[in-house]
């Protein structure tokens, strides 16, 4: 595990006793776990109110996914819904549809 670094902060004494209240809940095994915790999750929700798109990898695989069911629906309109699904696979040479 990394070398923590050692800073000072101050508080006023109402938010020491509110941190001192939600240490057990937090499942914090002491007042500096508890802060660092707290503003991690603090920073994480900043992060992701900022953020103005979804991650890279979301966005690709969104579109993958997409470009398939546009493929669907161009291919149900083009035979107006007209072929079998047991038409199909046979004509795909699969088999396995039947087991």
């Amino acid at each position: 595990m990394p070398e923590k670094e050692k800073i000072t902060v101050r508080f006023e004494p109402r938010t020491v006793r509110r941190c001192n209240q939600w240490i057990a809940e937090a499942n914090c095994h002491s007042r500096n776990e508890f802060i660092e915790k707290t503003v991690n999750y603090y920073v994480d929700r900043l992060m992701s109110e900022d953020a103005d798109s979804l991650p890279r990898s979301i966005s690709v695989a969104l579109d993958g996914r997409l470009s398939q069911m546009e493929e669907s629906v161009k291919n149900v309109n083009r035979t107006n819904g007209k072929i079998r699904l047991e038409d199909h696979m046979r004509d795909e040479g699969d088999e396995a549809w039947l087991d």
